[in-house]
């Protein structure tokens, strides 16, 4: 009956079954005793029968791109308990609201057991004084309403590199990293939403800001000051060509099996990209194209720009003959400018479509 129903596979299998002898002996031997060990079944959090329905409960989660799982219970309850342990190994943030459903007198009732896992596995926990009762919390709808409210906040941040120099082959390099701290030569910011990241990720990323970069950073140091100063295309604008952004984001990122959760959150199912570097050079040529016509900067301007880029150039040369960076860049950003005067869409070169390219085989099994 539950092979219709979609698994996020948390478990390792069948639950063992562990014969009880010295029980059973205690007992009188009539009939024989057996445990059904869920808590050796997992991994996380030292189990429990409560993982098995998060199994059938997580993929709608990650369908939706929610990334923030919000639950509720009792201080010591084990459901919230593996909730937080779930929303950690599938890089989501947690929300626990911790009602007091069962009257205790210890002191420390509310700092120890599983309220304190939850806590050491990130989750926010929220203490709230209300007796148990059958129905929808108010306090876990104010939960849910708080952290949307607040964006959700997605699990991925952006980062850059502190050390950098206008004379580099690029000023900025920036990457993606799930929650985490880092040490003071990586800066990090957070989108204010998830689906801003691939947008930000892209304007970051182009030639364009690159050069608006090197006319700001005087030193060897690209601090938040810095970053703060530096303008990108507003969100409305950058929102209008999502799909367009978001899929060439994705296969240009999602190359290694690290990067799977990135690609889950975004609602790709699929084995990572393989690295193809002329489709690789033609992704980012459109994209770049793309952020010059949104940047407004015109063609005359854009052949200046990646003229200032001497690196980028002599490697291309070295390799290829000619500046083959520049020239891609140009050709597709002629073909957007024709497609636009035209009232046309801009057809890419790619084939297959972005999001669509040759991919790993999938992993086998262990």
């Amino acid at each position: 009956m539950l092979e219709k129903f979609e698994r996020y596979p948390l478990t390792f299998g069948p639950t063992p079954i562990e014969k009880l002898p010295r029980l059973t002996k205690h007992l009188g031997g009539k009939v024989e005793i057996y445990a059904k060990r869920e808590d050796c079944n997992s991994g996380l959090a030292y189990g429990g029968n409560k993982l098995r329905k998060l199994e059938y409960i997580i993929p709608d989660a990650i369908a939706s791109n929610a990334d923030t799982l919000v639950s509720i219970g009792g201080v010591q309850s084990n459901h919230t308990r593996m909730v937080a342990a779930v929303a950690a190994k599938i890089g989501m943030k947690c929300r626990l609201v911790q009602e007091s459903w069962v009257p205790h007198e210890d002191a420390v009732y509310d700092r120890v057991g599983n309220i304190l896992l939850s806590r050491v596995m990130g989750a926010d926990v929220q203490m709230v004084d209300e007796g148990f009762d059958i129905g929808i919390r108010q306090s876990w709808e104010q939960a849910i309403a708080d952290v949307k409210a607040k964006g959700g906040g997605g699990s991925w941040l952006i980062g850059w590199r502190n050390i950098c120099r206008s004379t580099d082959e690029r000023t900025t390099l920036c990457f993606l990293l799930p929650a985490a701290a880092t040490n003071n030569s990586m800066l990090l910011l957070k989108a204010a939403k998830p689906e801003h990241v691939p947008l930000l990720q892209c304007a970051m990323s182009s030639f364009s800001f690159d050069f608006l970069a090197r006319q700001k950073v005087g030193g060897t140091n690209f601090t938040f000051n810095y970053m703060k100063q530096l303008p990108v295309p507003p969100q409305r604008v950058l929102s209008a060509y999502y799909s367009f952004i978001a899929l060439r984001v994705l296969e240009l990122t999602y190359t290694a099996n690290d990067m799977e959760p990135f690609a889950r959150d975004f609602g790709d199912e699929g084995t990572p990209f393989q690295w193809d570097e002329e489709r690789r050079a033609l992704m980012r040529a459109e994209l770049d194209a793309l952020l010059f016509h949104l940047y407004g900067i015109a063609r005359d301007d854009v052949d200046y720009i990646m003229e200032t880029f001497p690196i980028v150039k002599r490697k291309d040369i070295a390799k290829y003959g000619t500046y083959c960076t520049k020239d891609l860049i140009l050709r597709i950003y002629d073909a957007m400018a024709a497609a636009n005067a035209s009232g046309t869409d801009y057809k890419t070169i790619l084939s297959p479509a972005a999001g669509r390219g040759p991919r790993h085989p999938a992993r086998k099994a262990i």
